[in-house]
């Protein structure tokens, strides 16, 4: 027999295991996701059902149903089951079964890791789930869920080009494949990719194709994502009453929709009521939201809230306000580490604060330092813009 008959018969071998432990424990799984029972109260011989692969899956779908509500639990989810996806056996699976299964729970962690906004630490575990992936079995779907990860991953690192392009790749995978949800979700993601470059106009075309493909029989999330994402681009392209008419009927998918969703509505409500000129309101929902992120230590979405907030202030030439806000910024800034050149910047606008400076001048302040955040933050993810 050739080595790689010997090889695939090995892989096939592993995957008819994978199949039957998965088999086992799909009862108590289904058990398990819908809450009626709990790890802590399986019988001995439940619980050997769930050795091996079947627990590893389940704790990373406890992880991704994290992903709107706590990131962090998110990332201890996800860490736990590297640790079991690590130690899973050979004997029983085969090397290249577990390194498929090595190459997903990695993923997954770095896909976390970036959800909480832990950069660096995401392309670590992405780059370790590339290693394993190139060393298992060569399954197309995992291959393009790791490319999608690193889409994602770049966009945060505003690498805007490489992500598109990679976007690109995984599309005509799930054109190809006739899966809609799939492709529906990686024009979503493109239209992302397009919303951070502030090219609003062109997410919207994109969101728009997404929506037809996931607008059916999709999942809530998915759909609640797309429409989220399409009234945001709606409200930078100045549309601020599509943005609101949208929302409205939107609003009942936002319910169990998880913490971090509700704060993004809270932002979102901001924007739109700026725009349509009703700032107290804006006021209030963006003070809710850059507080209520902060909390969830998402520090990066409250500054940009903040930064919103700041231009609002400005504008208003509410100084003392907005010398207030600048100084819990840095505070928080000065905390975090970060670069000596923001805080300069903010201390700039607190002394401009003390001038008699019109709000046009205060405004283009705040906007200078929101460039500074964001190149910034590309300088601190630059090393993710390498493509693995």
């Amino acid at each position: 027999m050739s080595e790689s008959a010997s090889q695939d018969r090995s892989v096939l071998r592993g995957l008819l295991a994978l199949e039957e432990d998965r088999d086992k424990a799909s009862r108590l799984m289904g058990l398990l996701q819908s809450g009626e029972r709990s790890l802590a109260t399986l019988t001995e011989e439940e619980r050997k059902a769930f050795e091996g692969a079947p627990l590893v899956e389940l704790v990373l779908a406890r992880s991704w149903e994290a992903r709107h509500e706590n990131p962090q639990k998110m990332v201890t989810l996800a860490e736990t089951a590297r640790v079991l996806a690590d130690n899973l056996s050979r004997r029983r699976y085969g090397r290249k079964v577990v390194d498929d299964l090595r190459a997903r729970a990695w993923a997954e962690l770095g896909n976390a890791y970036r959800v909480a906004d832990k950069l660096a630490a995401a392309e670590t575990a992405l780059r370790r789930a590339a290693v394993f992936a190139r060393s298992g079995s060569g399954s197309a779907s995992l291959a393009v869920r790791i490319l999608d990860y690193w889409a994602s991953l770049l966009k945060d690192a505003r690498g805007f080009a490489e992500a598109a392009e990679l976007l690109q790749e995984v599309i005509q995978c799930h054109q190809g494949s006739g899966n809609q949800e799939a492709l529906g979700k990686a024009l979503l993601s493109l239209g992302l990719v397009y919303e951070h470059a502030h090219e609003p106009e062109r997410a919207v075309v994109v969101i728009l194709e997404a929506l037809r493909c996931i607008s059916g029989e999709g999942p809530r999330p998915l759909l609640l994502a797309g429409l989220h994402t399409l009234a945001v681009n709606l409200a930078d392209c100045g549309e601020y009453g599509s943005a609101r008419v949208l929302l409205e009927r939107t609003r009942r998918l936002y319910r169990r929709s998880g913490k971090l969703n509700q704060l993004r509505l809270s932002w979102l409500e901001g924007k739109i009521a700026e725009g349509l000129g009703e700032l107290g309101l804006a006021e209030a929902k963006y003070n809710t939201a850059r507080l209520a992120f902060r909390r969830e230590g998402l520090n990066y979405d409250s500054a940009l809230v903040s930064l919103d907030l700041a231009l609002l202030l400005a504008r208003q030439e509410r100084r003392g306000e907005l010398a207030w806000l600048v100084d819990d910024q840095v505070r928080t800034f000065r905390s975090l580490g970060i670069a000596r050149e923001l805080i300069a910047s903010l201390t700039l606008l607190k002394r401009s604060c003390e001038k008699d400076l019109s709000g046009e001048i205060l405004a283009a302040q705040v906007e200078t330092i929101a460039v500074t955040l964001a190149e910034l933050l590309g300088r601190e993810g630059g090393k993710a813009a390498g493509r693995s």
